[in-house]
């Protein structure tokens, strides 16, 4: 089950967006280092929910042995009920936190297979350049997502595009955008309203 907004299609997507592959490996080095992080978070309060249940049970149990009058083992028993309770939204939250411990497990292993990948696609090992070789590489990441930019800024107001639509085209591989395209062309023809306020009409000869 996914639980984050990330699925691996979408992550995949979001790191190949850069125009180059230090780009594509930069972005996900950088998403790889934020799910670590909320792996150790989810961890932690895993931990800590499991704590916390433990004590609440011997807390109970103490609870449930206490000796008195039969006032005071009413009231140990109303305090062990709602220890119950505290126990129970506890099993909650350390259910929830193994389900987000899993989600950032695949989130992680989705953004080291696309490491993988593109150093292998290009033969190189960006982990292990130097910095100077990693920011010459970074230069021309910052030089083509800047033509980009610029291309959408020129291109959008020509075709009636908002710039940053037109930017996630241009993002597109050629092959993706022939895939947008056919789709929105479909969209459109399937779609009455579209057809009869957007496109032109046909005039009688």
């Amino acid at each position: 089950m996914q639980y984050s907004s990330n699925s691996n299609a979408a992550i995949a997507a979001l790191i190949r967006a850069n125009p180059t592959p230090v780009g594509q490996y930069r972005q996900a080095a950088m998403h790889l280092r934020d799910r670590l992080q909320a792996l150790q978070t989810h961890e932690r309060s895993e931990r800590r929910a499991d704590l916390r249940i433990a004590g609440l049970r011997l807390e109970q149990q103490r609870l449930r042995i206490e000796l008195g009058s039969e006032i005071e083992q009413a009231i140990a028993n109303n305090k062990a009920d709602l220890i119950e309770i505290d126990i129970e939204e506890g099993e909650a939250e350390l259910q929830l936190a193994r389900d987000l411990i899993a989600d950032a497990q695949r989130e992680v292993d989705a953004c080291r297979a696309e490491i993988e990948a593109i150093q292998k696609e290009v033969g190189i090992s960006f982990d292990s350049i130097s910095d100077a070789d990693f920011q010459a590489h970074m230069g021309e990441d910052f030089r083509q997502k800047r033509f980009r930019w610029l291309a959408a800024g020129y291109l959008a107001p020509r075709l009636g595009i908002p710039a940053d639509r037109m930017e996630a085209l241009l993002e597109l591989t050629p092959e993706e955008r022939a895939i947008c395209f056919g789709a929105i062309a479909g969209i459109v023809s399937e779609n009455a309203v579209v057809m009869q306020n957007y496109l032109p009409e046909s005039h009688a000869e």
